[in-house]
């Protein structure tokens, strides 16, 4: 089974074309979901600082979602494990986060592509958050997650 944070790299370099997700861990037998609706692991078209999403599944049906910058060094390795699923989502997203030590919480704070706060909410270990997003327009959105130990930012996407 895929394990959170299921580490992945891209197969290629900035600028060379094509690029290829090559995941790490699973039972193989991969498939590939982009936030596009693309399921090629192979693709031409990435640009470099662009933020993109590709949902990984293995043949017992396991699956994590992995958002990275391309171009960047978060493309090596997913950021922590923050589940952010699904994305793109619309009507609720769920957010769970496994590596929160026993004592620690996070805040979540989502903001829409203008830079306006969308909402805000705590995040405790083993506990899901779930957002209804059925009332947000379609688009891109920034999740902040802030701990006393990190600062870390993902993209989200709502398609209705």
């Amino acid at each position: 089974m895929l394990k959170n944070g299921l580490p992945f790299h891209l197969l290629g370099e900035e600028g060379h074309r094509p690029t290829t997700v090559i995941p790490r861990g699973g039972n193989g037998q991969y498939k590939f979901k982009w936030m596009d609706g693309s399921t090629s692991p192979e693709r031409q078209d990435l640009i470099p600082g662009m933020d993109y999403s590709v949902t990984i599944t293995d043949r017992l049906g396991c699956q994590q979602t992995n958002t990275f910058t391309y171009g960047s060094a978060q493309e090596k390795e997913t950021q922590s494990n923050l589940l952010i699923y699904p994305n793109p989502a619309s009507s609720q997203l769920r957010l769970s986060f496994v590596d929160l030590d026993a004592t620690e919480s996070g805040q979540i704070l989502v903001y829409n592509a203008l830079g306006q706060l969308q909402t805000s909410s705590k995040l405790m270990r083993g506990a899901d958050l779930i957002l209804p997003v059925e009332h947000w327009a379609d688009g891109l959105y920034y999740l902040h997650l802030m701990t006393g130990t990190r600062r870390e930012v993902r993209t989200i996407f709502i398609r209705h």
